[in-house]
Parts: C-alpha cells; sequence; structure tokens
C-alpha cells in the first residue's frame, strides 16, 4: 500500500481577533486527515470553513497552534520536500518588473532544473495551456486572468509531484478553464497528487476522486466522489421534442423542453413510470436520446450537509436553553 502524501493529525489553528485582543477564533477544529498519491482531491466548504488556512500551514506560511502536517514524510516548516511540490495561492502576487518568461526560469532554476530542462518543461506549458504570449509581456501589465495563468505555470515549472491550488479556475475564461481541466486530469494519469479547494463544484464533481468536506475548521464529511453521489432515485429521459407531446408522458412526470437544443427531459420518480415512458416513446415514434439515473450532485450534498449542521446548531441551542 502506497504511503500518503500528506498527512495532517489533530491540526488546531487559533487566530487572533484583532492585533491586541486577547479574543481568538477558531480557524481549525483538531483537523485529521490523509491524502494518498495520484489523486485529485477536492476540499470543500464556506467561506471561513479553514481551507486556505490549512492549505497555508501546509506549505509553512502560518505556523499551527497545535497538531502537525507531514508532507513526503517530512515535517510541513522543513523546506527540504518543496522542490517536489507547486503552490498556486489565494492572493498570487509576483514581482510586477519582471516578464513573464524571466519568472518562470528564475522559479525553476531555484528548485533545481537545469536550461534544457526549463526550456522543454515550458514548451510543454504552452501547449497545455497557451502561455506564449505572456512569456513576453511584464507582470505588471497582465490582466487577472494572465496573473492566475502565470501562477499555474510557476507551480508547474519544475514538474512538482505534488500541486495544491487554492481557487486554480478564479479570473479563468472558459477556454482557459477547459485547458486547465485537461491538464489536471493528466498530471493525475501521470500519478502526480492534486489538491484543489474550489467554490465552483461542477467542476470539482468533474474532476475529483474524491472529496473533503470541512466546517468550521472539522472535517464533517469525506470519500470517494462516486461513492458521496449515490442514486438518488428515478430516471432521466432525454428525447427528441415532438410536433405534440403526448399527454400520457406528462401525467407520468415532470416534463421541460429545450427549444434551442431540440429536446425535451422528462424526470421519472420510479422503474415502472420509467419503462412505460420508453414504450409510449417507441409507439409514438419518438427518438430516445438519453436514459440514465437520477443522482445525486455535489452540490444536492453540500448543501444538505451545510442543512444538516444548521439544524445540528438549532436543536443544541434548544437543548441548552432548557
Amino acid at each position: 500500500m502506497s504511503e500518503p502524501i500528506i498527512v495532517a493529525t489533530e491540526l488546531v489553528k487559533y487566530y487572533r481577533e484583532h492585533a491586541f485582543s486577547r479574543h481568538k477564533k477558531l480557524a481549525l477544529d483538531n483537523l485529521t486527515l490523509e491524502i494518498g498519491p495520484g489523486q485529485i482531491v477536492a476540499l470543500l466548504g464556506c467561506n471561513g470553513a479553514g481551507k486556505t488556512t490549512f492549505l497555508r500551514i501546509l506549505f509553512g506560511l502560518i505556523f499551527p497552534t497545535s497538531g502537525e502536517v507531514k508532507v513526503f514524510g517530512q515535517a510541513s516548516d522543513d523546506p527540504s520536500w518543496r522542490k517536489r511540490a507547486g503552490y498556486v495561492s489565494e492572493f498570487y502576487t509576483p514581482p510586477k518588473f519582471l516578464r513573464g518568461f524571466e519568472l518562470l526560469k528564475i522559479s525553476a532554476r531555484m528548485n533545481g532544473k537545469t536550461k534544457k530542462e526549463f526550456l522543454d518543461r515550458l514548451e510543454w506549458l504552452d501547449q497545455a495551456l497557451g502561455i506564449k504570449p505572456l512569456l513576453s509581456m511584464r507582470i505588471s501589465d497582465y490582466s487577472r486572468g494572465n496573473h492566475q495563468q502565470i501562477a499555474i505555470a510557476q507551480a508547474l515549472i519544475h514538474d512538482p509531484n505534488l500541486v495544491v491550488l487554492d481557487e486554480p479556475t478564479a479570473n479563468l475564461d472558459a477556454v482557459s478553464r477547459k485547458r486547465l481541466k485537461l491538464l489536471l486530469a493528466e498530471l493525475r494519469k501521470n500519478g502526480k497528487t492534486i489538491l484543489l479547494s474550489s467554490h465552483i463544484l461542477s467542476e470539482v464533481e468533474e474532476l475529483c476522486d474524491r472529496v473533503i468536506f470541512l466546517e468550521k475548521g472539522k472535517l464533517i464529511q469525506q470519500g470517494k466522489t462516486k461513492d458521496l453521489l449515490s442514486f438518488e432515485g428515478g430516471y432521466l429521459i432525454t428525447f427528441k421534442t415532438p410536433g405534440v407531446i403526448p399527454e400520457e408522458l406528462g401525467r407520468l412526470g415532470s416534463v421541460t423542453s429545450d427549444a434551442e437544443l431540440g429536446t425535451t427531459l422528462m424526470e421519472a420518480r420510479t422503474e415502472g413510470e420509467k419503462d412505460l415512458a420508453v414504450r409510449i416513446l417507441a409507439q409514438n415514434g419518438i427518438s430516445l436520446e438519453c436514459l440514465e439515473p437520477k443522482q445525486k450532485t455535489l452540490e444536492d450534498l453540500f448543501l444538505s450537509l451545510m442543512e444538516e449542521k444548521t439544524l445540528e446548531k438549532y436543536f443544541l441551542e434548544l437543548v441548552k436553553d432548557q
């Protein structure tokens, strides 16, 4: 069995609310987790859940109040492992006087890469992300999207085994987001470990092998994405929109048509309704496009977990007041 890449044990972090205040805010509450090799793992949670705090502790940017984090078997504050990792922080601020090429060259050299290795890697990154136009530009002239692209390129220029991304698709356009998703899938295929934090749950659901939910610094749920998004019950039936939709279909379940795509979606609640709907479509010569079980989305799961925690807090307060 492969050794985990990241191990956090009973991690606690308090922040002072103000510089001279005695009051402290709990950001991480005895957080314990492991992340194995060759996976794309997402840290999910509302604002203030502790995601960014954990990532900053991971890279030694801040220190925990108690507990420990190990990366590649080494303490997180030991800098020797960091050449094997790349990090895109939430607030990326590279030196504005540099050009993109200069920034990436410095980063590659600092991480022990030769000139040839750097140039080969740069060519690979351009093919994957389309960064060539940014290389001759000064960073001071970059747009927000350009900043994000060069941040990702800097995190990957030295071919790290661990890639940590805090809101990686922030400010990226649709084409750049698509390129990044394909790149992350390729990195996983090559055995790299990717840890990301994101609010875009549809992208997480598409990309990630595993998700970890945090709430107020606590781990409240984790598991393989496919296991957590279980069969919800019911079926989704997509068919070519006919001139007239048979009345029997409307009585079986909700029916919604998309005029632009020329298709209609029907939700059947039971196996029997599904079979009857398919038979009605065949009898009326209507082309069936797709038939699939209805499953939870990651957004459904996230919202249900947040609702559970809200209710739990409400009932605890009721009991406390008795």
